[in-house]
């Protein structure tokens, strides 16, 4: 079991990486999205998603529970390292999964 959860994290950083890279200068609004009409919205109520690792991490968890109910990739194999390369491709080319 500790084996697949060290590999699950290891493939939860590099979709953390992924994520990072394919979104850009995505930002998210740290308050809710009536202060709008309030008139107290300011651009420090923004940060750049790929850098909040916490923020990260929820987005490679949310990918991770899909992909870990998914139908396996191929029938021989059950899926993990195929995946694991997409992102590493992914990542080196720093394109969109």
């Amino acid at each position: 079991m500790a084996e697949h959860s060290s590999e699950r994290e290891a493939l939860k950083e590099r979709l953390m990486e992924a994520i990072a890279g394919a979104l850009g200068d995505a930002l998210d609004c740290t308050r809710t999205w009536n202060a709008w009409s309030v008139g107290t919205m300011s651009d420090r109520d923004f940060v750049e998603v790929r850098g909040d690792t916490d923020r990260l991490g929820e987005i490679a968890e949310a990918a991770l529970s899909v992909l870990s109910t998914a139908a396996p990739i191929c029938a021989t194999c059950d899926g993990h390292g195929m995946i694991a390369d997409i992102i590493d491709k992914a990542i080196a080319a720093r394109a969109p999964l």
